[in-house]
């Protein structure tokens, strides 16, 4: 599938990337190229394989400030970076914002809003956890 959206998972859950894998498997205009429970490999493989959606949990990269971490993502690939995390608030969405990320979600949402999350960053489109993203701005 060459127009496929081409995923890549970034969660140090292996039943959260399993459980995200087979989700993607049901949309016909996505595939996971790859997922990683490691931040420093994350940051190698993304670069290696160049996807056009990644979804993390910033959590995975262990220090108080992520910006710097998600920064760096940002500048090794063009990948639109989807943050789905356990919860999401004013820092969280503050640090996204600032490294440059467009999407912003809860890991508790319903799972169709995931896929139309990925489908709404691979158009250059941003989607923010609406309860969250007014208080943070």
């Amino acid at each position: 599938m060459n127009d496929a959206i081409r995923v890549f998972l970034a969660d140090g859950h292996i039943a959260v990337r399993d459980a995200l894998c087979a989700l993607i498997a049901t949309a016909p205009d996505m595939e996971v190229v790859g997922g990683m429970a490691d931040g420093d490999e994350v940051l190698e493989t993304a670069q290696r394989l160049q996807p056009d959606v990644i979804v993390l949990d910033p959590v995975m990269f262990g220090d108080d400030d992520r910006a710097p971490t998600i920064s760096l993502l940002r500048g090794l690939t063009q990948a639109q970076l989807l943050i789905l995390t356990d919860e999401i608030n004013r820092g969280e969405i503050s640090t996204a914002i600032g490294a440059g990320v467009k999407g912003c979600l809860p890991k508790g949402i319903p799972a169709p809003d995931i896929l139309q999350a990925i489908r709404a960053l691979h158009r250059g489109e941003s989607v923010y956890d609406p309860a969250a993203i007014d208080d943070a701005l």
